[in-house]
């Protein structure tokens, strides 16, 4: 460990000497970002991946931590094990091997890579986890996604919210959609074929476009 790092760690616990063992454990888990987080304060726009974990990775190998795991998850298959030498990741990658290591390392680290087995001169083995496992293995360390646009948990107002671009819709407008007579699943699919002849007009004034269309489609369809 660097002079610059290590009285980085010291001046962050707040004390003037700590075992050197010790202080790389702390450097490590910085660079593995991993850090307990409570999920009522979370409003990711998107649910935990492994993907989020690796954007909070830092220093050597950080930026090259993603393309190792994602070769690895292709060489392992359905086996799950993955060895391959950092020599040709590192050719494969274009990039240099100290920050091919440094990227195995991380994953290590934060146990998205498990080592089976380890023989001098040969390539280590490796068990690729991927996050669902990851997850139940490192339970209150992902994040969770926002769930403050359905506040009553409505499955249209969440379907509606894909098809049409992210519309948020809440109760009330569900309601006038609802009350053009029109079941869910006929909502669904106006709203699908609403956006085939309405991408690229922009969103502004869209679900009032949607809505006057699907009335005007109904009563059209169901006129005695």
């Amino acid at each position: 460990m660097n002079k610059e790092t290590r009285t980085r760690i010291l001046k962050r616990i707040k004390v003037d000497e700590f075992p050197e063992q010790w202080l790389e454990a702390i450097r490590d888990q910085e660079r593995g970002g991993l850090k307990r987080i409570n999920p009522d304060n979370e409003d990711s726009p998107f649910h935990c991946s492994a993907e989020w974990h690796f954007a909070r990775f830092t220093g050597d190998g950080a930026s090259l931590a993603p393309l190792v795991y994602g070769i690895a998850f292709h060489i392992a298959g359905d086996s799950g094990n993955f060895a391959a030498s950092v020599v040709r990741i590192a050719k494969y990658l274009n990039a240099k091997e100290d920050y091919v290591y440094s990227a195995v390392n991380l994953l290590v680290l934060t146990g998205f890579f498990q080592v089976i087995e380890a023989e001098k001169g040969k390539p280590t083995q490796y068990r690729v986890v991927g996050h669902k496992q990851w997850a139940e293995t490192h339970p209150g360390y992902c994040t969770k996604k926002i769930e403050k646009l359905f506040p009553d948990e409505d499955p249209l107002g969440k379907k509606l919210f894909g098809i049409l671009g992210g519309e948020e819709y809440f109760p009330n407008l569900l309601k006038g959609l609802r009350n053009t007579g029109a079941t869910d699943e006929q909502i669904e699919q106006a709203g699908k074929l609403f956006m085939e002849h309405d991408k690229g007009n922009g969103s502004r004034g869209r679900r009032k476009r949607f809505q006057d269309q699907l009335r005007a489609q109904y009563t059209k369809d169901h006129t005695p």
